[in-house]
């Protein structure tokens, strides 16, 4: 039963990445209105992050099996630290 849920969990875990790239179609319309920006400038953001994840994916076991877990886990904690800072003043 546990390497069963186990299993689960991790499937999960990686169609996320999947689910939310191509929700991103949900949002297309509403967000080019938002930005004002056409199809193109849209798209190139798409092609972007399907590029992106597709590389990420194929190098990620490497560096899974060279690293311990409490250096994935520092390292982990880098990225969120490095990543964008809340804008303040806005609506």
């Amino acid at each position: 039963m546990r390497k069963t849920a186990a299993a689960i969990s991790a499937a999960t875990a990686l169609n996320l990445p999947f689910g939310t790239l191509y929700a991103f179609s949900v949002f297309l319309k509403p967000v080019e209105t938002l930005l004002g920006v056409g199809r193109a400038e849209m798209s190139f953001v798409f092609a972007l992050a399907t590029i992106t994840l597709t590389v990420g994916m194929n190098i990620a076991p490497r560096f899974y099996r060279k690293g311990s877990p409490v250096v994935d886990r520092a390292w982990l904690r880098h990225l969120q630290r490095c990543g964008p800072a809340p804008r303040r003043g806005r609506r």
